[in-house]
């Protein structure tokens, strides 16, 4: 039969699947049929070749849906012009001392600077 035929090889390159009770009469059988010098690249080879595989028909079945929903760029909404906000202003009777404290200068001018008396002394003063 030929699914004997697919389960022998996958039998003797993945002795995990022995566990299984389908695989377990096909042990005896299958270390016969595939050269030593096979077994290695063909069990790292055959995942390799099926991921591929699955890629590309991913990928193609992927293009063929992308080609049936189509392209529309997408443009965004014209936007309005912005305009300043009038700004109306107001006028008090408060403004003339808002603008001299604005303009206060608050460091003070260098003081007169003191004479100086050679004799002076700690010593009481005598009359």
């Amino acid at each position: 039969m030929w699914i004997d035929k697919i389960k022998k090889p996958l039998l003797e390159l993945y002795p995990e699947l022995a566990r299984l009770n389908a695989f377990s009469h096909l042990t005896a059988e299958i270390t016969n049929l595939i050269d030593p010098r096979l077994k290695k690249p063909l069990r790292y080879g055959l995942p390799v070749c099926i991921l591929l595989i699955v890629l590309w028909l991913g990928i193609s079945i992927g293009t063929i849906i992308a080609r049936g929903i189509g392209y529309s760029p997408f443009t965004p909404p014209e936007i309005d012009p912005v305009s300043p906000t009038p700004i109306n202003e107001f006028v008090s009777h408060l403004r003339p001392l808002q603008k001299a404290i604005g303009d206060f200068n608050p460091t003070l001018p260098d003081p007169i600077p003191p004479s100086l008396d050679y004799n002076l002394t700690l010593e009481p003063v005598q009359n």
